[in-house]
C-alpha cells in the first residue's frame, strides 16, 4: 500500500513537472540574462590586492619584551589611528584611492602569527598602493609605540638618578658637619659609597636604553608586499548570472506551487477519483463533429470510438451492480453543460442494444433536452402523466428496445411535482414494465429536483466534464447525493482530454473484431 501511495505521489509530481517545466526554464533564462546584463552594464569592475604581515617578538638586550598577538595587530591595522595616518599619506596623490582604506579587511591565521589584509579599488594600481601604504603606516606606528616604551624607561632611570643625586647632596652636607674620626662620619661615608654605586648603575642602564632607542627593529615584518595585478575580483558576471538563474528557478518553483494551490481544476482521472471517492466508469473523448450527431452516437455510429466508450461504461455499471437489483438509474452532473443528457441517451441506447428493455425519462422539467434529440413533441410527457394520471406519455424510438418519456409542458412547481406520490407511482409502473429505467435529471447543484429524484432511484451515475467542473463543485455534488442516501455507482468523464490514464477506448479495437462481430454491428445499425 505504501509503495502504491509513493508511486502515486511520484506520478503527481511528475505530471506537475511535465505541465510546468517551461516556467522554471523561462524564469532561469530571463533572470540569468537580466543579472548578467545588469552586472556588466551597471557595475564597474573592482580590482583587489593583499599583503601578509608576520607578527614577531621584540628583542631588547638579548631578551623578548611585549609580544603582540596577530588578532591585536589585525585590529590595529583597521583602527582609526593607523588608517588616519595612512590616509594622510595617500591624500597627497591624485592617482590613489584613499577610500579603499575603509574597505580594507584584516584577518589573523589560526597560528596567531600572520595577518593578511586585502582591499578593492576600481584602480588596480591604487589597491596595491593603499595596502603598502597601510603596512608602512603601521610599522611607523609600531616603532613609535616601541620608542615610547623606551622613553618611558629613560624617564624612569632619570628620576631614579635625580633621587640618588639628591640623597648624595644631603649626605655630603652632613659629612661637612660631622666630627672627624667619629662613627657618624664613618657611617655616612659608607652610605655615600653605596649611593654612588647605584648612581653609576642607573647611568649605565640609561646609556644602554639610549643606545637601543636608535636601532628599533619593530614587532612586525612585511612578508609579501601588495602587487598591482589587473585581475578583476568583482563583479563576476557569469557567477552572478548562475546565481540569478538559481533564484529564477526558486521563484518559478514557488509560483508553480501557488498556481497548483489555487488551481481548482482537474488534471488527471486520479484527481477526480480522489475528489469524489468514486471509480471511473468510462471516459468519452471530445466529439469532433456536429453536436446533434453525438446525441445518439451509440446507435447511429456503433463502430465509432465514442460508441465503444459508452459500451465500456455500460459494462462497468453492470460490474458495479453485481447484486442485479439495478432497476432505475439516474444520470446527473454537478453543473449544467457537462453532457449528462447525451450520456443518458447513449447509456440507455447501449443497454437497449444489449437486449434490455429500457425506458429513458426526461426528468429535467426546467431545461429538457430529449425532445430535440429524438424529434418528439413536448406533449404529452412526464409532467402530463403526473398531473393527469392515466396519460400514456411513452414514445417508441428507432433504437430497438428503447422507449422515451419527454418532459412535457414545463410546470411552475417542478420540485413539488417530482416529489409527489404520483411520481413514485409512475416510476413503479415503469419499473414493472421495463428492465431498466434511466432518468435524465437537472444538475444537482442547481436545483433540489435531482436530490428528490435520487431518493426514488436504485443508483446514480455522475457525469463530469474535467474542463468545466472544479474540485469544489464535484465534492459538493457528491456530498449532496450522500446527504439523501443515494447510491452512486461512479463517474463518467465526458469531453475528456486527459491522456494516459488507462480509461480510454482503443482506436484499434475494431481492427480486431471477428467477421461475425462486425456483421452483428452492421446489422444492428441498419435496423
Amino acid at each position: 500500500m505504501n509503495t502504491l501511495s509513493t508511486n502515486h505521489q511520484a506520478n503527481i509530481y511528475l505530471a506537475v513537472l511535465k505541465r510546468w517545466w517551461w516556467l522554471p526554464v523561462a524564469f532561469a533564462l530571463f533572470s540569468g540574462i537580466l543579472t548578467y546584463a545588469g552586472t556588466t552594464l551597471l557595475m564597474k569592475p573592482e580590482y583587489g590586492a593583499s599583503i601578509t604581515i608576520l607578527v614577531q617578538p621584540l628583542s631588547v638586550g638579548g631578551g623578548q619584551v611585549q609580544i603582540l598577538d596577530a588578532n591585536t595587530v589585525a585590529t590595529l591595522l583597521t583602527s582609526n589611528t593607523v588608517q588616519a595616518q595612512a590616509f594622510r599619506q595617500l591624500s597627497g596623490s591624485g592617482r590613489q584611492d584613499p577610500k579603499a582604506l575603509f574597505r580594507t579587511t584584516c584577518t589573523a591565521d589560526t597560528n596567531d602569527r600572520f595577518v593578511t589584509c586585502s582591499t578593492t579599488s576600481r584602480n588596480y594600481r591604487a589597491a596595491a598602493s593603499v595596502l603598502n601604504t597601510l603596512g608602512a603606516a603601521f610599522r611607523a606606528y609600531d616603532r613609535d609605540q616601541i620608542a615610547g616604551y623606551f622613553r618611558a624607561q629613560l624617564a624612569g632611570y632619570q628620576h631614579q638618578i635625580n633621587q640618588v643625586r639628591y640623597q648624595l647632596s644631603l649626605i655630603n652636607r652632613q659629612l661637612r658637619n660631622a666630627p672627624q674620626g667619629s662613627g657618624i662620619q664613618s657611617a655616612l661615608i659608607i652610605e655615600r659609597s653605596g649611593l654612588e654605586s647605584n648612581l653609576t648603575s642607573f647611568q649605565n642602564s640609561m646609556l644602554g636604553v639610549a643606545n637601543q632607542i636608535t636601532d628599533i627593529a619593530g614587532r612586525v615584518a612585511l612578508v609579501s608586499a601588495a602587487q598591482a595585478k589587473p585581475h578583476q575580483v568583482s563583479p563576476h558576471p557569469f557567477r552572478n548570472a548562475l546565481l540569478g538563474m538559481i533564484v529564477g528557478i526558486g521563484i518559478a518553483a514557488a509560483l508553480v506551487v501557488l498556481l497548483e494551490f489555487i488551481d481548482d481544476t482537474f488534471r488527471s482521472s486520479e484527481e477526480i477519483s480522489e475528489a469524489t471517492g468514486l471509480s471511473i466508469l468510462g471516459a468519452v473523448r471530445r466529439f469532433e463533429g456536429p453536436p446533434e450527431e453525438m446525441g445518439l452516437i451509440a446507435w447511429t455510429k456503433p463502430r465509432s470510438p465514442m460508441s465503444e466508450a459508452y459500451r465500456v461504461a455500460r459494462a462497468n455499471i453492470q460490474f458495479t451492480n453485481l447484486s442485479g437489483n439495478l432497476s432505475t438509474l439516474m444520470v446527473t452532473s454537478a453543473r449544467d453543460g457537462e453532457g449528462k443528457t447525451t450520456t443518458a441517451n447513449n447509456i440507455a441506447a447501449t443497454f437497449a442494444l444489449a437486449g434490455r428493455r429500457v425506458l429513458l425519462i426526461d426528468a429535467d422539467l426546467r431545461r429538457p433536452g430529449l425532445t430535440k434529440i429524438f424529434r418528439l413533441k413536448d406533449s404529452p410527457g412526464l409532467s402530463t402523466a403526473l398531473i393527469e394520471p392515466g396519460t400514456r406519455p411513452i414514445r417508441h424510438t428507432e433504437v430497438p428496445g428503447l422507449d422515451v418519456v419527454p418532459s412535457g409542458p414545463l410546470p411552475p412547481n417542478p420540485s413539488e411535482l417530482l416529489g409527489s406520490d404520483q411520481m413514485r407511482d409512475f416510476i413503479a409502473e415503469c419499473v414493472s414494465r421495463y428492465d431498466l429505467v434511466v432518468l435524465d435529471t437537472p444538475p444537482i447543484l442547481s436545483v433540489a429536483d435531482t436530490r428528490i429524484l435520487a431518493t426514488l432511484t436504485s443508483a446514480v451515475v455522475m457525469v463530469v466534464d474535467p474542463s468545466l467542473s472544479t474540485r469544489r463543485m464535484v465534492r459538493q455534488a457528491r456530498l449532496a447525493l450522500d446527504a439523501v442516501g443515494a447510491r452512486v455507482l461512479g463517474v463518467i468523464l465526458n469531453r475528456d482530454a486527459m491522456r494516459g490514464e488507462g480509461y480510454y477506448y482503443n482506436y484499434y479495437y475494431y481492427d480486431r473484431l471477428t467477421p461475425q462481430e462486425d456483421q452483428e454491428l452492421e446489422t444492428a445499425a441498419e435496423r
